[in-house]
């Protein structure tokens, strides 16, 4: 293989220590308790356990553990060798080989996917009442985020007057809060205009967020309504509330050119559902609580195997790979694991 090594200095490779770490110490001391209290004490809430859940975290114990496996890397030209451990490659479970996916996804997208055209970041929310449907019928996901790239789509022809024109857009599903809370609501990379046929790049004019809203609404309730989850009659009795729960959030945008700024867009649209450095201490057997920094209750977002969760629609739509919360934090927030 090709020089390890700087010139004239030797390599400084420091592995990760993933068994010091909080969660770690969190998930060997009390995840066994945990799937066996699961039925009894969390299915009503969460819904029924899925066997992902058990693989996925058997991997991660294992992960840059070098007892569990290690390739030998040697510098040809000083000679100097180390040891570098196997990596579980799961998303949402382990931080660090989420991250590592996250860093070639957004790298993947400045310099390959996207056009050298404005961006905008759209945020799609739907209300608290109706994210349980979500969390017990995980396919719900993946209808909602089609939803929100028509919604993006006929507003954009309908403001430029082109049925023929249409946008690109790199959604992803998120569905966690702060606190690793259920909250299932889309991202999405949009270029702030549309191509037409030949590729011609027509910008959208300055515009308020009200149509974006409004069909994002209209589109959700049909939605539900086909999937038998709601009635004509709670469609009626919500859009009588002065506040529906639905939001669309465009403010975010980055001008033509900026790399950097779509890389650190699309980090953010894909991170880990949690950060390790947000975990300022992890039960241990003789102290069963948990204090993170955060905001705001606590669930379970193991993802399926086979679920896609970032998809790529519009002028830049091919089929994609599966991929995969920095916020600041005004609070310490502890659990007791009872």
């Amino acid at each position: 293989m090709g020089s390890l090594c700087p010139p004239n200095k030797p390599a400084l490779y420091k592995p990760r220590r993933p068994g010091e770490t909080p969660l770690y110490k969190l998930v060997s001391s009390h995840f066994d308790e945990f799937e066996r209290v699961y039925a009894e004490r969390y299915q009503a809430e969460f819904g029924f356990w899925r066997p992902v859940i058990r693989e996925s975290i058997d991997e991660y114990l294992k992960c840059g553990i070098l007892e569990h496996g290690f390739a030998r890397a040697r510098c040809v030209k000083c000679g100097h060798d180390m040891f570098v451990s196997f990596s579980c490659k799961k998303r949402c479970v382990c931080a660090s080989c989420h991250q590592k996916r996250v860093l070639i996804f957004a790298e993947h997208l400045a310099e390959e996917v996207l056009e050298n055209v404005p961006h905008r970041q759209f945020v799609f929310t739907i209300p608290k009442r109706f994210r349980l449907y979500f969390r017990y019928d995980r396919s719900l996901l993946g209808k909602l985020r089609r939803e929100a790239w028509e919604t993006v789509k006929e507003v954009y022809q309908a403001v430029l007057d082109d049925k023929d024109a249409v946008p690109g857009m790199v959604a992803t599903i998120q569905s966690f809060g702060s606190l690793i809370n259920w909250n299932s609501h889309v991202h999405a990379i949009v270029s702030d205009g549309a191509f037409k046929k030949d590729g011609t790049f027509l910008a959208l004019p300055k515009m308020a967020v009200e149509p974006f809203l409004k069909l994002w609404e209209h589109k959700v309730f049909r939605l539900l309504m086909d999937e038998g989850r709601i009635t004509e009659e709670v469609v009626k009795s919500m859009k009588m509330w002065r506040n529906s729960g639905f939001s669309v959030h465009r403010d975010v945008h980055i001008p033509a050119g900026d790399k950097r700024g779509i890389e650190n867009l699309a980090q953010y649209i894909s991170r880990c559902p949690f950060s390790l450095a947000r975990i300022i201490k992890g039960a241990r057997r003789d102290d069963r609580s948990v204090t993170l920094r955060a905001r705001r209750a606590m669930s379970s977002t193991a993802p399926s195997t086979t679920s896609r969760k970032i998809s790529r629609t519009g002028s830049r739509s091919r089929p994609c790979r599966e991929s995969t919360e920095t916020s600041r934090s005004s609070s310490l927030w502890t659990f007791s694991l009872k």
